[in-house]
């Protein structure tokens, strides 16, 4: 039985990949009419979160991924959010009186 459980090993090496890609140039694909690619899994954002999930989906044997990103350079929110996480329910919001 695998485990849905991410290794703390695969969690640096997909925060270093997405370091790695959000510090290359931004890639723009020519605008088309249509759209005739087909991808295995699509992934929309490449923060942290996206990039750990191609990388898990390509460990994992899948053949081909496309992330797709709103801004300008890969990252996403994960590169300027300063390294903050929001987190539903946490022991911060109950402090502050946040249901």
């Amino acid at each position: 039985m695998q485990s849905h459980l991410i290794s703390r090993r695969s969690l640096i090496k997909s925060s270093l990949f997405g370091l790695a890609c959000s510090a290359a140039p931004a890639i723009r694909a020519a605008e088309k009419d249509e759209w005739s690619e087909t991808y295995d899994v699509a992934i929309i954002g490449s923060g942290f979160a996206g990039l750990a999930a191609a990388y898990s989906a390509l460990e994992n044997g899948v053949k081909s991924v496309l992330v797709l990103e709103k801004m300008n350079v890969f990252g996403g929110n994960s590169c300027i959010n300063g390294g903050q996480i929001s987190l539903a329910g946490s022991g911060l919001q109950k402090s502050k009186g946040i249901k």
